[in-house]
């Protein structure tokens, strides 16, 4: 059976796999560096005081709030600063997005410093097109 990869005059990988030479010009990808980026951290017995009263009507939440091992949370929006609970999911997704995009960047020109690398000063190298006005 031909592959459609022969048909169009270039070997399949298994044709390239078999040549030794192919095999040892290929570059193997490794991980050079990595990072994170988080939200600001919130402890969990903080988060209680507020969440106390949206839970006023289960006897067990308190319980289930403080067996539950979690020392600390990470919120891109803290609930007790902002009315999260009012937004709609559209209304949240925004939100997360415009709080998530700086956190990426951080990741990202942290992970690259971490491999010894200097990150852009901007989103866009002199090579990038400018977008149309």
């Amino acid at each position: 059976m031909t592959t459609l990869t022969e048909r169009a005059g270039r070997p399949s990988g298994s044709a390239l796999l078999a040549d030794a030479s192919a095999v040892r010009n290929l570059t193997r990808p490794y991980i050079v560096g990595t990072a994170v980026a988080t939200p600001p951290q919130v402890a969990q017995d903080d988060l209680w005081e507020f969440f106390r009263d949206h839970f006023a009507a289960n006897p067990l939440a308190e319980k289930v709030w403080a067996s539950s091992g979690i020392v600390s949370r990470h919120y891109a929006v803290d609930p007790r600063k902002e009315p999260t609970t009012e937004w709609t999911t559209g209304e949240r997704m925004r939100r997360y997005l415009t709080e998530a995009l700086p956190l990426g960047r951080q990741a990202a020109a942290d992970a690259l410093t971490s491999a010894g690398l200097t990150p852009p000063t901007s989103a866009c190298s002199p090579s990038c097109p400018a977008p149309a006005t």
